[in-house]
């Protein structure tokens, strides 16, 4: 039985008169098998942000990296993400 313990810290900075707001974020994992603790697999790193249009919702952009550790050819990923968000008011 495999299994994977995240840790994940995340902070965002609110810049005054500014829009686009910095969001960072980090993660590191852990990985157990059969009660046997393997130690760290990997780690990410996010950057992003997030705007906000009055009547339209938000558009958030975020960049990761992904990077695997002990491992003989470990994999580095690229992640861009773009989300749009709309809530309806009832």
């Amino acid at each position: 039985h495999s299994n994977h313990l995240r840790f994940k810290a995340r902070i965002g900075y609110n810049i005054r008169k500014w829009d686009l707001d910095p969001v960072v974020s980090g993660e590191i994992a852990n990985h157990f098998e059969d009660g046997i603790n393997y130690g760290l697999v990997g780690y990410r790193v996010t950057l992003g942000t997030n705007y906000k249009f009055k009547q339209l919702g938000k558009v958030g952009v975020f960049y990761r990296m992904e990077q695997e550790l002990n491992s003989a050819h470990p994999n580095l990923t690229h992640i861009l993400r773009v989300k749009y968000t709309y809530t309806f008011k009832i």
